[in-house]
Parts: C-alpha cells; sequence; structure tokens
C-alpha cells in the first residue's frame, strides 16, 4: 500500500513523518520565500546576517541564480533575482515567482531589468566603467555576437573584463533580451579611433534592442 493511502503514521528510520515540521512540506521556492520573509526585516535594517540568509536558501532553491540588492532613488529595497544571463535557468526564475508572497516594503524583480547607461562594476581595485566599452554586434550562429572593447586590458586583467562586458551588457540589454537573444562575446583591446572603425559606444546599445522592435522588460 502506498505510503500516501494509509492513514496511520509509519515509523521510517525511527521518527515519524507526522513529527516533521510544516516547513517541510513546502516546495523549495516556497521555502526561500518563507526564509525571506523571516529575515526582510533585518536586511532592511542593514544586517548582513539577512544576506547570508537569503544567499543560502536561493542556492538550496537553484544554485544557478543569485540575487542583488540594493535600495532605489526612492528609499525602497530592490531585490533582483538573476539567473546571470542564462536563459536554461529562466524557468526557474519564473517558478520562485509563481509563489511569491506579497512584499509592499520591496520592488522585487524577475531578471535584471534594463538599467541607465551609467554603469560601474568593481574588481578588488579595478573598476569598469560603461562609458568606457565600445562594441560591434553582428548576426551569429546562435544570435548576436558582440565583440566588445576595453581600453587598458590587461594580461592578468583579462578575465575581469571579460565578465564585465557580459555583466554590462546584461544591464544594457535586459536580462531576458540578453538570455534570448546573445550569442558569442569576444573581448578586444580599444583601437585609437573606434568610431571610425564602425563601433559604438554603450550609450548607443539601445539601438540592438531596436533591431527586433522591443523594448525594457
Amino acid at each position: 500500500m502506498p505510503l500516501w493511502a494509509n492513514p496511520t503514521p509509519v515509523p521510517i528510520a525511527g521518527f515519524n513523518l507526522r513529527m516533521m515540521p510544516f516547513w517541510f512540506w513546502r516546495t523549495p521556492a516556497e521555502r526561500f520565500w518563507r526564509v525571506f520573509q523571516k529575515y526582510e526585516a533585518r536586511a532592511r535594517a542593514g544586517k548582513n546576517e539577512a544576506v547570508i540568509k537569503f544567499s543560502n536558501a536561493l542556492r538550496r532553491y537553484d544554485r544557478r541564480l543569485a540575487f542583488e540588492w540594493g535600495m532605489n532613488i526612492e528609499g525602497k529595497q530592490e531585490l533582483t533575482i538573476t539567473a546571470h544571463g542564462r536563459r536554461e535557468a529562466f524557468g526557474s526564475v519564473e517558478a520562485l515567482f509563481l509563489v511569491k508572497p506579497p512584499l509592499p516594503d520591496w520592488r522585487i524583480d524577475a531578471l535584471v531589468r534594463r538599467r541607465g547607461h551609467k554603469i560601474s562594476m568593481d574588481y578588488d581595485d579595478l573598476e569598469i566603467r560603461s562609458d568606457e566599452m565600445w562594441f560591434s554586434c553582428t548576426r551569429g550562429i546562435e544570435g548576436l555576437d558582440f565583440a566588445v572593447y576595453f581600453s587598458d586590458i590587461g594580461r592578468d586583467s583579462i578575465i575581469y573584463f571579460q565578465d564585465a562586458a557580459r555583466g554590462l551588457l546584461i544591464n544594457g540589454l535586459g536580462e531576458y533580451f540578453f538570455g534570448l537573444h546573445v550569442g558569442a562575446i569576444r573581448v578586444a583591446g580599444l583601437p585609437p579611433d573606434p568610431e571610425a572603425l564602425g563601433l559604438k559606444p554603450f550609450s548607443d546599445i539601445g539601438s540592438v534592442l531596436a533591431l527586433f522592435g522591443e523594448g525594457e522588460r
């Protein structure tokens, strides 16, 4: 007889299923939001403990996901759940938001929305800014292939510029568009006269969206 058909508690390895706490029966997505609700007030108070709890709970749900946390210009807390642009993980983000409870003190976004043109990314003592980035874009086999150019790329810092190129494109295009349409990304040093070579500054990244007739998501 299957376990669900037996109304009598069945001992398993010395414990009773009816003794399990209520949270045991929640889905992994529901357990994440349960942790978030428990610690969100501490997060708003600036307690690092809450950030650690959020991170651990999200990792237990899906290790491919991460979150970005901050405050907007209106003083409201913002949380963004990101899949780092990986399209195959978008469904996991969607499933998480299907069970999101009301959280009126927060703005919570599924995937990184398109942001302004002044973006910076910090790596130890290295700051990589969007206004230092130029790009070209062509249609490739798996989507739009980008060549991204920065000045002052050194052998020891190339890995940071590669990560920054991906992050800046996600922020400039929006993560949903990035995951659906961006293919290969190549990073190189900035030539002396980028405009003469047909390269575009990051501030013109919106022209890529226009090719698809898409806006912000």
